[in-house]
């Protein structure tokens, strides 16, 4: 999942399942007049590692028509995560509701999740200390972060 200086987060979504599995939701906006995109993963843990890990792992999106109002969307992804939650997929549920395009905020606000481990990638060594070795060989190699790419997921 990724987020850039110009995402504008909804909100992010998490079932948790300690050391089994869990499920990661954003809703986000990756630029302006950018279609809104709810964006999810299942994870199921096969090793113990948070970046960098060979876990399974399942990814998701769909796109909100234009004007779809946020309170919907929102709703979207309280129903999903219920359901999912309802069916055994986790044990503990987070819900953080961020409404900003700043990335001090954005990352403040999902902090709060004892099990989101986001990585702020601001150079090549972010990334490979991250864990990202891919990433960061590419964006060394072209000078370009492959995450800000429009198709960069």
């Amino acid at each position: 999942m990724r987020m850039t200086d110009k995402t504008h987060m909804l909100g992010v979504w998490m079932l948790f399942d300690h050391g089994v599995k869990d499920w990661f939701c954003q809703i986000a906006q990756h630029g302006p007049h950018t279609p809104w995109v709810m964006e999810y993963r299942f994870r199921i843990y096969l090793d113990d590692k948070i970046h960098g890990s060979e876990d399974e792992k399942r990814f998701f999106s769909l796109q909100f028509k234009e004007d779809t109002a946020k309170a919907v969307m929102v709703d979207v992804a309280r129903k999903l995560s219920e359901t999912l939650k309802g069916a055994g997929f986790g044990t503990e549920d987070w819900e953080i509701l961020i409404d900003s395009r700043s990335p001090d905020v954005i990352f403040t606000r999902m902090s709060t999740c004892p099990h989101l481990h986001a990585a702020r990638l601001e150079t090549p060594e972010d990334a490979e200390a991250a864990g990202y070795t891919e990433i960061a060989e590419e964006w060394r190699r072209t000078g370009v972060c492959p995450l800000t790419k429009p198709d960069g997921d």
